[in-house]
C-alpha cells in the first residue's frame, strides 16, 4: 500500500543530490553516516545508478529551505536490499521535522520485504502554514527493526511544492489495499473547490491507464471529504491507480500513483533433471515478459546460487550451471517481483 500526494501540477525539485549521483553530498546534516553505491551491489539491476542504504549503520539527513502556505510532496522509491543476507523484513522511517518548531510534518514507516530486489513508490503530501515560524525542514530517513548493516535501498528522493491556495483540491491521502480479492481504493480531500468528480484509473504498466471508474465530487467548501472506489477485475501482478480530478471547466489534474500486487495462481513450473549432475533445466510458462530471479539453496536454508533471468512472454526453458556444487540435497527456486511467479521445487546433485 502506498500514500498519495495532492494533485499537482509540474514544480521544481528541492532536494539536494536526489538520486545520489554525487554520492553522500548535501545528505550528511550533524554527522549522518551515509553508505552509497551502485544498485546491482544491492540486488539491482543497474551497474550505473547510484542509490543509498538505510541501515543500522547508516542513513540519510538533509535540510532544505522552506516557504509558508505551501503544499510539499516527498517522494522516493525504495526496496528491501536482497544482497548479503539481508533480513527478511527491514523497516524504515521518513521524517519530516520544521527546523525550528519542530513540529513533525511526516512520520511514516513501512517494511519492506520483497524477495527480488524491485522499487516501491512512496509519496507524502503535507502543509506548511501561513504562520509557521520555521525556516527550513529537515528530512531524514532512518531504519526502525534492524541494528544490521543490510536494510533499505533508497533512491531519487525528491521534494516539490505548491501554493496551498491555488489548487481547486486538496488530497490529504491516497491508498489502496487488496480486500476480498478486490482493490479498495480510498481517498480524502482537505478543500474542494470548482471540483465536478473523480477519475479512477487503472494501469498494469505504469505507463498507459485505462478508465475504470467515476466517482462525484462531495460539498466544495473546507470541509473533509471521504471517498472510496472497489476494483473487483484485479489483473495478475502489479496493479497501478492514479485518480483524475476534473474541475467544472473541464479542467483537470493527476495525483501520484499507487500499486498492489495481486498473485493469483502460480506460473507452471518443471524442473529436470531431478537427479543432476552439471546441469539443471528449467520449464516456466509466463503470461507476460519479466524477469525471474532463480536461487539454489542447501536443506540448511543458506543460498548457494542466485541469477537473473529474462523470461518471454510464452513457454521458457533455461538451464543452470551446477558446477560449483557438491553432491547432495538441495532446493530450486523461481520468482518474480509481480508475484506470478514463485515455486520451490528439491533436486540432487550425484556424482
Amino acid at each position: 500500500m502506498l500514500l498519495c500526494s495532492s494533485f499537482l501540477s509540474s514544480a521544481q525539485n528541492q532536494m539536494m543530490n536526489s538520486d545520489f549521483s554525487q554520492g553522500n553530498s548535501g545528505w550528511t546534516l550533524t554527522g549522518m553516516t551515509v553508505e552509497y553505491n551502485r544498485e546491482n551491489n544491492f540486488g539491482g539491476l543497474s551497474a550505473t545508478n547510484i542509490v543509498a542504504e538505510v541501515d543500522g549503520h547508516s542513513g540519510l539527513r538533509q535540510k532544505m529551505a522552506l516557504s509558508v502556505s505551501k503544499i510539499y510532496t516527498l517522494v522516493f522509491k525504495a526496496s528491501r536490499r536482497t544482497t548479503g543476507g539481508t533480513p527478511a523484513n527491514v523497516a524504515m522511517n521518513v521524517l519530516v521535522t520544521g527546523d525550528v518548531s519542530g513540529i513533525v510534518y511526516v512520520n511514516y514507516s513501512k517494511t519492506y520485504s520483497n524477495t527480488v530486489f524491485g522499487w516501491a513508490n512512496e509519496a507524502q503530501t503535507f502543509t506548511v502554514p501561513a504562520n509557521s515560524i520555521d525556516k527550513a525542514l529537515i528530512v531524514e530517513f532512518a531504519p526502525v527493526n534492524n541494528s544490521g548493516n543490510r536494510g533499505v535501498i533508497v533512491d531519487d528522493v525528491e521534494m516539490t511544492f505548491t501554493n496551498a491556495n491555488s489548487l481547486p483540491v486538496q488530497l490529504i491521502s491516497f491508498t489502496a489495499e487488496i480486500r476480498n480479492n478486490q482493490t479498495a481504493l480510498n481517498w480524502k480531500t482537505s478543500a474542494e473547490w470548482n471540483n465536478k468528480y473523480f477519475i479512477v484509473e487503472r494501469s498494469i504498466n505504469g505507463s498507459q491507464y485505462d478508465s475504470i471508474g467515476t466517482v462525484k465530487a462531495g460539498v466544495n467548501n473546507n470541509a473533509v471529504n471521504n471517498y472510496s472506489y472497489a476494483d473487483s477485475k484485479l489483473k495478475a501482478g502489479a496493479n497501478f491507480y492514479r485518480l483524475r480530478q476534473v474541475d467544472i471547466d473541464g479542467a483537470f489534474k493527476y495525483s501520484k500513483v499507487v500499486i498492489v500486487r495481486f498473485q493469483q495462481g502460480n506460473a507452471e513450473v518443471k524442473l529436470f533433471p531431478t537427479i543432476a549432475s552439471k546441469n539443471i533445466n528449467f520449464n516456466v510458462t509466463s503470461d507476460r515478459e519479466t524477469i525471474a530471479v532463480v536461487s539454489v539453496y542447501d536443506t540448511h536454508g543458506k543460498m548457494l546460487i542466485r541469477s537473473q533471468k529474462m523470461l518471454t512472454q510464452g513457454v521458457n526453458q533455461q538451464a543452470l550451471d551446477l558446477s560449483s556444487l557438491r553432491p547432495g540435497a538441495y532446493y530450486f527456486r523461481i520468482q518474480n517481483n509481480e508475484g506470478n511467479i514463485d515455486q520451490t521445487k528439491p533436486f540432487h546433485i550425484v556424482d
